[in-house]
């Protein structure tokens, strides 16, 4: 048995992986690809990394105040938070997480989604 998800899909360098997956996902998007032309993916992959790290029980871990703050210019549209769940999705389906393990990331996603 594993103590989290976070160590039962291999920590922060597989998380890492998938992450950049999800991106490369994303940037190939009509509909969220223009979020990110002026972003610095690579410090975004980090950032991204490490939430999904916390929220698969990992070490490091976000205040509601944090998302809202990072994320309130932004203006995301219902259009394109469906798009970026279901590329998610996508990424955690290639990443082979097992199917009950994907559905609680995307549960604390979808209870945060007021915070984006």
């Amino acid at each position: 048995m594993h103590s989290s998800l976070f160590i039962k899909y291999g920590g922060f360098s597989s998380i890492h992986n998938l992450i950049e997956n999800f991106y490369e996902k994303l940037l190939d998007s009509k509909v969220v690809g223009s979020y990110f032309e002026n972003s610095n993916m690579a410090t975004l992959i980090e950032h991204q990394s490490h939430f999904i790290s916390s929220l698969l029980g990992g070490p490091i871990s976000y205040t509601d105040e944090h998302l809202q703050a990072v994320h309130c210019h932004l203006n995301i549209k219902e259009d394109v938070w469906h798009e970026v769940i279901t590329l998610l999705e996508l990424a955690l389906v290639e990443f082979e997480m097992e199917r009950v393990d994907l559905e609680v990331i995307l549960n604390k996603l979808s209870a945060k989604k007021g915070m984006f």
